[in-house]
């Protein structure tokens, strides 16, 4: 697999990956995949099994080992998801989440956090204080100086708020949008942003209609959704 990931770098149209998998796209760092799955294997054992192969989500788990060797060496940002990722799904960072210590680590190695949700509270910063309360302690705690909170940031909204800590409180506040909004997101006119929610709102409401699926419409300044109102399960 290796000589194949090198052999698509060098020529992506001829490649014996493109032939076997012609959607494949491209790989922008050098992927050891071989030490990954060494890696891997010293933990679970997968080399050892006789009747099982390995499945999709240990391929994964391999390839993101790659990936994170790959990447180290040149790492400037790390991104996270927080529901479901860094927290359960719809609660927020107590004080014991084992993931403090490692994003307090990256940022003093010198390297950008950001948690990106879509959760999207527009000039209300205390509500996303309210996720990451566990995490803005453990700065307090260490009293981490600005050089190193000025590396931490919550881009929530869809990518619609950004937001930071400020110095000595250790509380957060909205990213003022002149400060890091492209010219061409500070010129969208607001009766487009409003058309193109109310179209959105349609689509769902028709797709729900369509599924018979009861739900609630939440709409926001620059977001819509919909919320079930009868218990879900999810595969």
């Amino acid at each position: 697999m290796d000589r194949w990931i090198k052999e698509h770098q060098q020529d992506s149209r001829k490649s014996k990956l493109v032939q076997l998998v012609p959607s494949i796209g491209s790989f922008f760092t050098e992927l050891n995949l071989t030490q990954a799955f060494l890696e891997y294997d010293e933990f679970f054992a997968i080399s050892r099994r006789k009747y099982i192969g390995p499945n999709f989500a240990e391929i994964r788990h391999v390839l993101n080992i790659a990936q994170v060797h790959g990447s180290a060496s040149d790492l400037k940002l790390i991104t996270f998801d927080a529901d479901g990722t860094l927290y359960a799904d719809g609660h927020h960072f107590d004080t014991d989440n084992a993931m403090i210590d490692h994003i307090i680590t990256l940022m003093r190695s010198g390297i950008e956090v950001a948690i990106v949700t879509a959760a999207g509270y527009p000039g209300q910063p205390e509500k996303f204080e309210m996720r990451v309360q566990g995490l803005l302690d453990e700065f307090r705690r260490l009293k981490l100086p600005k050089s190193i909170t000025n590396r931490f940031h919550i881009l929530g909204g869809e990518c619609n708020y950004l937001v930071r800590v400020v110095p000595d409180t250790y509380r957060l506040e909205m990213v003022p949008d002149c400060e890091w909004k492209s010219e061409e997101m500070r010129q969208w006119d607001e009766k487009d942003i409003v058309a193109l929610l109310d179209d959105a709102e349609n689509l769902i409401r028709e797709g729900a209609a369509r599924l018979r699926l009861p739900i609630k419409i939440l709409r926001k300044e620059r977001a819509v959704g919909a919320l079930p109102l009868q218990a879900t399960i999810y595969e």
